[in-house]
């Protein structure tokens, strides 16, 4: 089974970001292609579609087929993110594998693929049965409301604020707002989706505030 790997600028992180400073230099010494190699090979074993690793590239920084260009700057952000469906399962399941430890984007791929394949060695030595392994890392369907800790994060994302300002102080929260609205905003690099989001994580966390 072949598969397809889709490169995307990342809208916001899935939680909480690990801080620049408790990121590590991995011991990868691996070349890109052989990463990828990996990636394929346990997403063909999980059956996966509609597949996406979301980066902290620019969208000019990927070719017409969406892979990262050999030219590309440096991202916003080292951390990647893994989504696809996996239709080993019945029914199919939505996954996401999001990993930041690592100072450099291509060993955060890489360390993504490892841990695909090490639960893909759980099944093999027979310790789980249904795949059990994978139950903690569902993606959240696209129907959920933004809760108002994830709206936080996401404007602190986009911001210099943190989620918990965020969360407890109003004008913490505008500060957020008007950064994460210039930041995602398609003229200014953005994108639609982007801003949409901001704008859905402002709602929300103006109703937290009382507005």
């Amino acid at each position: 089974m072949t598969v397809d790997l889709a490169f995307r600028p990342m809208l916001a992180w899935p939680g909480v970001e690990t801080p620049s400073w408790k990121r590590q230099r991995s011991q990868f010494n691996t070349p890109w292609r052989k990463s990828v190699e990996l990636m394929e090979r346990e997403l063909s074993h999980l059956q996966a579609k509609e597949i996406v690793i979301q980066t902290g590239h620019r969208e000019d920084d990927y070719t017409r087929d969406w892979q990262v260009r050999a030219s590309h700057r440096s991202p916003s952000t080292p951390g990647v993110v893994v989504t696809f469906v996996s239709h080993k399962s019945k029914p199919p399941v939505p996954l996401s594998f999001p990993c930041d430890r690592f100072d450099r984007w291509e060993d955060n791929f890489r360390a993504v693929a490892l841990a695909l394949e090490a639960l893909r060695l759980v099944d093999r030595y027979g310790v789980t049965r249904t795949n059990e392994q994978y139950q903690g890392f569902k993606a959240l369907p696209a129907s959920a409301g933004m809760t108002t800790q994830q709206a936080a994060e996401l404007l602190a994302g986009l911001s210099r604020e943190s989620a918990m300002a965020v969360m407890a102080d109003r004008s913490a929260a505008e500060r957020a707002r008007r950064s994460a609205l210039a930041n995602a905003h398609p003229d200014t690099g953005g994108s639609v989706q982007a801003f949409q989001r901001v704008q859905e994580a402002a709602t929300v966390l103006a109703k937290h505030h009382g507005q």
